[in-house]
């Protein structure tokens, strides 16, 4: 019994002593438990503008690589256009179909200009034997200074170089630029816009003359031998993608009209029900369509195969 009192007598003591902490510190416990909910909130939030930050730079660099956008204009043009298709789908579609049909259509000016950008970066991508060797060229005769060698790409055949803006880019901006970490991000974007392995070691080349000063004309002119190398396997190679670009596309379709000749000629169908159970009946039709699909799914994995990005 005495041990039962000993207990409660404790349990109340102790009681007393939470109940006074609480009532004297309660403020400042109540201030602490904000403050960590505020911080949780603020990393959350964080993480999302972080997110929404990279999707932007993203939209940013690619529209100014491919049309030379300003900032954000991508972007209005999207949510403009999703606004838009919103209000107008909502008039006979219900909530989601709506949400659906101008998600679509606001991801149309992305896709154009990222197929604009992909077609960019495999036409620059074939510039880097004529890019390199007017780079050694200006390199060497200004004494090894990088940003004359560097204007000494766009001075000789300008016009012709798809990559002129990335390089006049990259030159205005080394030009303003002297910390070491602006060159890195400068010269990073060239390496990126061209998305090739010869890109980035010139860019890294670059990158280690325009810092350092050092002499890498020798490095820059391993990369050429490299690429006039690489240009000899994929002329071979453009040579066996384009006789199975002929076979796919001319010898399918003769054989289609073989197949029906046969039929009529040997086999003594009549060309009415030959029509009749191609395109008429479910079995014919279907099989016309899978067989229709097949040879343009080929077509375009054969056309993705022979437009490849030059490269070593």
């Amino acid at each position: 019994m005495r041990a039962y009192i000993g207990i409660s007598f404790e349990t109340l003591i102790y009681t007393f002593f939470l109940v006074g902490i609480i009532l004297i510190y309660g403020e400042e416990f109540e201030l602490v438990i904000q403050e960590i909910k505020m911080r949780k909130r603020l990393v959350a939030r964080t993480r999302k503008m972080d997110e929404l930050g990279k999707l932007r730079k993203h939209l940013n660099y690619i529209s100014a690589v491919s049309f030379d956008m300003k900032n954000d204009r991508l972007l209005f043009v999207m949510i403009v256009i999703w606004i838009a298709s919103f209000i107008v789908g909502k008039i006979s579609f219900d909530f989601s179909e709506a949400l659906i049909f101008s998600l679509l259509l606001a991801s149309t000016p992305y896709t154009v200009v990222r197929i604009n950008f992909e077609n960019l970066r495999k036409k620059t991508s074939f510039e880097g034997e004529t890019l390199i060797v007017n780079f050694l060229n200006a390199y060497r005769i200004s004494n090894f200074n990088v940003y004359e060698g560097l204007e000494g790409i766009i001075a000789d055949g300008a016009k012709e170089l798809k990559s002129k803006n990335l390089i006049v880019k990259m030159i205005l901006s080394l030009r303003q630029s002297g910390s070491p970490q602006k060159i890195r991000e400068i010269i990073s974007e060239f390496g990126r816009a061209v998305g090739t392995n010869w890109s980035r070691m010139f860019a890294y080349n670059i990158q280690l003359a325009a810092e350092k000063g050092i002499d890498v004309s020798i490095a820059v002119e391993d990369i050429l031998v490299q690429l006039r190398d690489a240009r000899k396997l994929y002329e071979e190679r453009r040579r066996l993608n384009s006789e199975a670009m002929r076979i796919v596309v001319y010898l399918i379709p003769l054989l289609y009209l073989f197949t029906i000749l046969a039929s009529v000629l040997f086999i003594g169908i009549e060309p009415d029900k030959l029509f009749r159970n191609q395109f008429l009946t479910k079995q014919g039709f279907s099989l016309f369509n899978i067989s229709a699909l097949m040879f343009v799914f080929n077509l375009l994995i054969m056309e993705c195969v022979s437009k490849q990005k030059f490269d070593y």
